[in-house]
């Protein structure tokens, strides 16, 4: 999972980061609601 691997990464730099599952579960709602809206807007930048 690329979320998880992303999070253990910046784990190593920051201990505390992403302590608990609401915390997961709130990375994986950003991710996807960045993503819908490049979808919708049909725009691939950036």
């Amino acid at each position: 999972d690329l979320v998880y691997k992303s999070v253990q990464y910046q784990r190593t730099q920051r201990i505390s980061m992403v302590q608990n599952l609401d915390q997961f579960i709130y990375c994986y709602e950003v991710i996807l609601k960045f993503a819908f809206s490049k979808f919708i807007s049909g725009t691939n930048d950036s």
